[in-house]
């Protein structure tokens, strides 16, 4: 497991450097308006994209007993959905665009679609790569696609395409990520489409689908609606700014959560060691995420400042809001991984779909205040159903609460008090240094102060932490296997 959170995180620190370079570099090339009408056009794309890359592949990782057969159904199933689905995004294009009053959307969106079918291509792949934790063809993958894409959307940005960069960006990386799927797996689909074996995956697909639908009005009804009311500029800046909490929680949380399904999938018939491993990942998640989401939010100006620039300024506040909301997802991300892996996942449909509809309530009544109103009933709603989500976790797993929150209680005290030092230091230097050395500064008091409060307060944690890279980083003492037969 540890080598293959190894891999996960070399992937996602080498994926989300070269996305964030890219992102950086459109958003001095790019307005405001043109990343807003992709989020917007993201909002249909995201919506059907989640039957395609949810449900089925899921099964496929968490499912015992499968063979070949199973695999087969699954891809061709999987590949005539896409189909369907980027045929009615083509259709529906035309009447997006009329009736939300944005012309362009008629033509971005059958472009996108096409992502649908790649997509249905490499799912299944992905999937068995997963099962058996090669974690390594997967990084390929990941990082071949997110350079080739960057390279791609900045070429046309450059050139001067505008809005299309960013479609052709998305485009390219698909592409490619499929190209490099095939090539480092060695299983084939046959012709061969087994209903009963269908029906085999057909329930846990069918619950992790559903959760899936309803986590999307969760995370993107807030784009829909300020699309709608305040239009594509407005959206541009929320955009930025929930790019960055996307980003570092997909950094920091990416590579436990593709390792953890698979890990806790194997232990389910062993709950003690399924509840060891759990409170270490729990563990660890909060000592990489929470002094990261809360130094931003104390540095939040000149981090916008110098990664975007100073014409994107109206997405700080609504930064800083939304901070706190990746606090809680870079933990409660874990709950849900449990809930399937232990073939709960009707009970995480429920408990989003309880989360969605305050949500939506939330965005409906706070998007006429703007942006930064919206950012806060996301907050608001996400911890309202806190107490929900941690009482299915102690059904599930037969935990006391009051030990697992003890076990994050340091790193969260720890990085509540590193931004506290910095927001009180801050007003000594922001003022006469320039907003690249205000961000240095500010951040250097932030890792300090984190590192020493930890290390005093548990005398372990250092020794832990150089375990760790030691076992990360000792050589492998079986062959590699980056195939799949």
């Amino acid at each position: 497991m540890l080598r293959g959170i190894g891999w996960s995180v070399g992937q996602n620190l080498s994926s989300q450097l070269v996305s964030t370079l890219v992102f950086v570099v459109l958003t001095r090339l790019l307005d405001a308006r043109d990343f807003g009408l992709v989020a917007y056009a993201s909002v249909f794309i995201s919506f059907v994209q989640m039957f395609v890359e949810q449900g089925i592949p899921d099964a496929i990782v968490q499912g015992k007993d499968l063979e070949d057969e199973d695999f087969d159904a699954a891809f061709w199933c999987n590949l005539a959905l896409s189909l369907v689905l980027a045929a009615l995004v083509f259709i529906a294009a035309p009447f997006a665009g009329a009736h939300l009053h944005e012309p362009r959307l008629a033509a971005i969106l059958p472009w996108l679609g096409l992502a649908l079918p790649l997509s249905g291509l490499a799912s299944v792949q992905g999937a068995l790569l997963r099962r058996q934790m090669h974690y390594r063809p997967l990084a390929i993958r990941t990082i071949f696609g997110t350079v080739g894409g960057g390279i791609a959307g900045v070429a046309m940005a450059c050139l001067g395409f505008g809005v299309w960069s960013l479609v052709g960006q998305m485009l390219a990386n698909s592409i490619i990520a499929v190209i490099v799927t095939w090539s480092v797996t060695e299983w084939r689909p046959r012709w061969r489409l087994s209903w009963y074996r269908l029906r085999r995956l057909r329930g846990f697909a069918m619950h992790v689908t559903a959760s899936a639908f309803l986590d999307y009005f969760n995370r993107r009804a807030d784009d829909f609606l300020i699309g709608f009311y305040l239009g594509p500029v407005v959206l541009g800046y929320y955009s930025v700014a929930y790019k960055v909490l996307l980003t570092l929680t997909r950094l920091l949380t990416s590579p436990l959560n593709s390792v953890a399904l698979a890990a806790f999938s194997r232990l389910q018939a062993d709950r003690d060691a399924f509840r060891q491993v759990f409170f270490r990942c729990a563990r660890g998640a909060a000592y990489s995420a929470f002094p990261v989401f809360l130094g931003v939010l104390a540095v939040a100006p000149e981090f916008v400042n110098v990664c975007f620039g100073r014409q994107w300024s109206a997405s700080i506040p609504v930064l800083r809001i939304l901070c706190l909301i990746g606090l809680l997802h870079s933990v409660a991300f874990l709950h849900g991984t449990a809930l399937r892996a232990l073939g709960r996942a009707n009970w995480q449909m429920w408990f989003t779909l309880g989360g969605a509809l305050t949500n939506v309530a939330g965005f409906l009544f706070a998007v006429r205040y703007g942006i930064s109103a919206v950012a806060a009933a996301y907050v608001l709603s996400g911890y309202a159903w806190l107490a929900v989500d941690l009482a299915l976790l102690r059904s599930a797993l037969g935990i006391s609460i009051a030990p697992y929150l003890r076990r994050l209680a340091l790193p969260a005290a720890a990085s509540v008090a590193m931004a506290v030092a910095v927001l009180l230091t801050r007003h000594l230097y922001v003022e006469r240094v320039s907003d690249g050395w205000s961000l240095v500064i500010g951040s250097s008091i932030g890792a300090v102060a984190f590192t020493v409060i930890v290390c005093l307060a548990d005398r372990s944690i250092p020794e832990l932490a150089i375990s760790l890279w030691h076992r990360l980083c000792r050589p492998s003492t079986q062959a590699a296997q980056p195939a799949i037969s």
